[in-house]
């Protein structure tokens, strides 16, 4: 899936941790515009296993935090937006 490739090279680049922040809003927001939220965590678990594997583990975490990580009493974020 080229928005794999091209979301995980786009958050990978970031050089802050606000640009990383704004880019996996991006990529996200993209995934959301071409797809709809249906396959949003599948697609963020996937790119947080691309990021893995391109070496940025800090990305990746960044974006199993936002999106996967369940906090006591809460649900994901994604999941959340999924169910509104």
């Amino acid at each position: 899936m080229a928005e794999l490739a091209r979301g995980s090279s786009h958050i990978s680049s970031a050089l802050s941790d606000q640009t990383r922040e704004n880019a996996i809003t991006e990529v996200t927001a993209g995934f959301v515009t071409l797809y709809g939220r249906r396959d949003l965590l599948v697609f963020v678990e996937l790119l947080a296993n691309a990021l893995d594997e391109r070496g940025s583990s800090t990305a990746a975490a960044a974006v199993r935090t936002r999106y996967i990580v369940r906090k006591p009493g809460r649900q994901p974020k994604a999941a959340a937006a999924l169910a509104a």
